[in-house]
């Protein structure tokens, strides 16, 4: 018999006023005008769900997860008028306790740049982002739209308590020529796929570590296309050479032992393009080890 709960079993409900006793918040984030035609990223969080509960909550290492209390709080729709919603969102993501780990599902990686500001509104202190990414994303905009995912890094480094140095750029191998140039003119530090191969996902992990340390808490993004299309095919925008779920798994679990990752986003997986749910079950892996990791790190368990 397999959980009848979403999220491995895990889901409880809860009631607002009880949210400082959750240890994990999930939350579906994505664009309204995406609900017509065949639903684009909008339909990957109710398939993640359905996903989750096919799997009970064991990690890859054969630790149950049984003492994380966890609530799914469904999902928000961003509108047209995206800078209103941009600032609801925020606000509602820093209202959440600062206690709770922060997992939200898209949508495309536009979701970000509100998702980030919120997070930043709530630690009230230093934080750090670091992003899983094929694409650099820092054009100015994006066939006029400065709020587009291909411009969700540039927006994000515009936020007053981040600069270059708090942010790290992992995966990267699609660059275009303005996005090389403002690189190179902020020095800001990345690893793209090539080296993250060459190093290993250990050496990787360790400079990951090191740019992000001193900061109390940081931002995990994670955009699907990352992986190699032989592992995520139904990411969104598909670039050959990426990494592989192994390493990212790895590197995930070593960042996760170092840093106070406490939010993170997963993005652009489109179901429809994904008949045997590779690339959704992979998002379901992340989200089942993340939460490993998450009660590791509190010392219920050894990493």
């Amino acid at each position: 018999m397999t959980p009848q709960r979403d999220w491995f079993g895990l889901a409880q409900s809860v009631s607002e006023s009880d949210w400082e006793l959750v240890d994990v918040v999930i939350q579906g984030v994505l664009l309204a005008d995406e609900l017509k035609g065949d639903g684009g990223t909008s339909l990957a969080p109710a398939r993640l769900r359905a996903l989750s509960r096919a799997s009970w909550a064991v990690t890859e290492c054969g630790q149950l997860i049984d003492r994380i209390r966890l609530v799914d709080v469904g999902d928000i729709h961003i509108g047209k008028e995206r800078g209103v919603f941009h600032r609801f969102l925020s606000q509602r993501i820093a209202a959440f306790p600062r206690s709770a780990f922060l997992i939200h599902l898209g949508g495309d990686h536009s979701i970000s740049i509100p998702l980030v500001e919120g997070f930043g509104l709530r630690e009230k202190g230093s934080c750090g982002v670091l992003l899983l990414d094929a694409h650099a994303d820092l054009s100015d905009a994006d066939e006029r739209d400065r709020f587009g995912p291909a411009c969700v890094l540039r927006r994000i480094l515009e936020f007053s308590f981040l600069s270059p140095k708090k942010v790290i750029l992992v995966g990267v191998r699609s660059f275009t020529p303005g996005e090389v140039e403002f690189l190179q003119r902020c020095n800001m530090s990345f690893i793209h796929a090539r080296d993250f191969q060459l190093r290993g996902w250990e050496r990787s992990a360790q400079q990951v570590i090191e740019a992000l340390y001193e900061f109390d808490s940081v931002y995990l993004s994670i955009d699907m296309d990352v992986f190699d299309p032989a592992y995520a095919p139904a990411a969104t925008l598909r670039v050959p050479a990426g990494l592989t779920s192994r390493e990212v798994l790895s590197f995930l679990r070593v960042v996760f032992g170092k840093l106070n990752i406490s939010a993170m986003d997963l993005v652009e997986i489109l179901p429809s393009q994904d008949p045997l749910d590779v690339t959704s079950s992979l998002g379901v892996r992340i989200v089942l080890e993340a939460l490993g990791l998450l009660q590791a790190r509190k010392g219920r368990l050894a990493l």
